[in-house]
């Protein structure tokens, strides 16, 4: 898909016009998505984007990427999992956990759980123009790779906003 987005300004009020979102005029913003994909308590898919990405290769993140065309947030949310890791998900499976205005990055990102039955590890089947590798990890072994300065700065910048409400989710499970 086109990576022609969208663009708003800092009030999230729809400007005229798209652009390619590595030409998003200065104090403008598009919108992106973050789909944590979890399997029961505290098991968390993360992924090692491409070497070949433009942005963060060889770096941990969780399941990402524009809203593109006049697509909306959910089904970015779902078109960009099913892209990155085969698996299908609905709206249904979608819990909202942030959104957060990256300044640095030009997008207000959207992050969401997905919570899905364990049967769905089986069906993964990963995306190598998107993902080099995946694992299923727990909050220590997010925050040790984080120290390890193995994840993309974005989501370092993210994740300490919404962990609480992230863990109280995962433990309702």
């Amino acid at each position: 898909m086109s990576d022609i987005v969208r663009i708003y300004d800092e009030n999230k009020v729809k400007q005229n016009g798209a652009y390619n979102r590595d030409n998003i005029p200065k104090n403008y913003y598009y919108f992106s998505v973050n789909v944590w994909i979890v399997f029961g308590k505290e098991k968390i898919m993360i992924q090692k984007r491409s070497e070949n990405k433009k942005f963060y290769g060889n770096k941990y993140e969780c399941v990402a990427g524009g809203v593109v065309g006049d697509e909306t947030i959910i089904e970015a949310c779902i078109r960009e999992t099913k892209e990155e890791t085969n698996l299908n998900i609905g709206s249904k499976d979608l819990i909202f956990i942030n959104e957060f205005l990256d300044k640095k990055h030009n997008y207000f990102m959207h992050t969401f759980v997905a919570c899905l039955n364990e049967t769905y590890i089986n069906k993964i089947k990963i995306n190598n123009d998107e993902v080099s590798e995946y694992k299923i990890v727990n909050f220590d072994e997010i925050i040790e790779k984080m120290n390890l300065n193995l994840f993309a700065d974005s989501f370092n910048l993210r994740f300490p906003l919404y962990l609480k409400k992230f863990k109280k989710i995962i433990n309702t499970m």
